[in-house]
């Protein structure tokens, strides 16, 4: 064989071997960048940034669950049998307002989708409307887009093939069962970490007994209002007939003492009562605040660190949620009391103590 043949026929081998890949790729498709899952493969969902836009684009549902890492333990089963509904959970941990705020508009443009849930974290309400994470490794942005070209570094991806097709395959060699992970599982870390006292307070020393807290200035008010304009209440005007239920989590006291500590307590709390007197406004945006749960902030065995628990309080929020009369949904008619309790609560706590107890 000369060696422009055998060059010729590498070549070709090279590229039947490519085009093979890019096949299998796009026929299996362990994201759901092109269509539903195939029966007969079993789909494992643990890959947030790189799953949940196919998931939203191409499963089934009405409902919505999505948020950042505090939303990750809830469970779809549970929500479906309280609210007679079909919910997918695509969490994105770590998530600004922004990237929720995007793919809870895709799914709302998606599915007629009756109910959605979602976390307002305190951290993320003071932030630039188009704030995103580049700290959590490189995104998908080819996933996201509609540019074919792209879809290669999806459909050569070498850790897509050999963490994902080359496991799907031999199982079905193998004869095992097809379906797709429960999203109940998806994400959902509330079994293997450690609870407690010792796992949230770890190394910190006693906090002071007076810190001066920073008051919420003009400037970062309107831009709190922008972010909220933006990703939140424009979601609820431009699908007038989906209930949005929102809810602020319920970190513990010692997230708030950290607040505390670094002098941005005071700010945060004015952030959250100025988010509330907004979203009243919006009549399909259900507003449930747990920052004043001090059953479950005060007790540390409901944490793995300050601002973590586990699913039997995400089970928690989902019946105060189903329930007609819950304390914990913010009204029109108790905002004031709720954000009075609020002030109360967790500006005259007595953080200097947690530590030292």
């Amino acid at each position: 064989m000369t060696a422009a043949k055998w060059t010729r026929n590498f070549i070709l081998l090279l590229a039947l071997l490519l085009v093979s890949c890019m096949m299998m790729t796009a026929v299996i498709d362990p994201f759901f960048h092109y269509h539903a899952p195939l029966a007969g493969f079993y789909y494992k969902l643990d890959n947030e940034r790189s799953q949940n836009n196919g998931i939203i684009r191409h499963f089934d549902y009405d409902a919505v669950i999505t948020g950042t890492s505090v939303t990750e333990n809830f469970k779809t089963s549970e929500f479906d049998r309280l609210f007679h509904a079909k919910a997918i959970k695509v969490s994105f941990s770590g998530a600004t307002y922004k990237e929720i705020g995007e793919n809870l508009r895709l799914a709302c443009s998606t599915r007629k989708v009756r109910y959605t849930v979602r976390s307002l974290d305190d951290s993320y309400l003071i932030a630039d409307k188009d704030a995103e994470r580049f700290d959590l490794g490189e995104y998908p942005t080819y996933l996201y887009d509609k540019n074919p070209f792209n879809d290669t570094k999806y459909l050569l991806n070498l850790d897509v093939l050999g963490q994902y097709i080359a496991p799907m395959l031999l199982r079905r060699i193998r004869g095992g069962r097809g379906g797709v992970e429960s999203f109940d599982v998806y994400a959902n870390w509330s079994a293997g970490v450690r609870y407690g006292r010792e796992a949230v307070i770890g190394a910190r020393k006693p906090y002071p007994s007076h810190v001066l807290q920073e008051e919420l200035s003009p400037a970062e008010k309107e831009e709190e209002i922008r972010n909220l304009q933006q990703n939140v209440l424009s979601l609820a005007k431009e699908f007038p007939d989906t209930e949005f239920y929102v809810f602020f989590p319920p970190y513990s006291v010692v997230w708030w003492g950290d607040r505390y500590a670094e002098g941005s307590l005071k700010k945060m709390v004015t952030a959250q009562e100025v988010a509330i007197s907004k979203m009243l406004s919006c009549k399909n945006i259900q507003i449930y605040g747990f920052t004043t749960d001090l059953e479950v902030m005060t007790d540390l065995q409901n944490y793995r660190d300050a601002g973590h628990y586990g699913e039997w309080i995400n089970s928690r929020i989902l019946q105060e949620m189903a329930k007609k009369n819950s304390r914990f949904h913010v009204t029109k008619e108790n905002a004031k009391e709720y954000g009075a309790s609020l002030q109360k609560l967790l500006l005259s706590y007595p953080y200097d103590q947690i530590i030292t107890q």
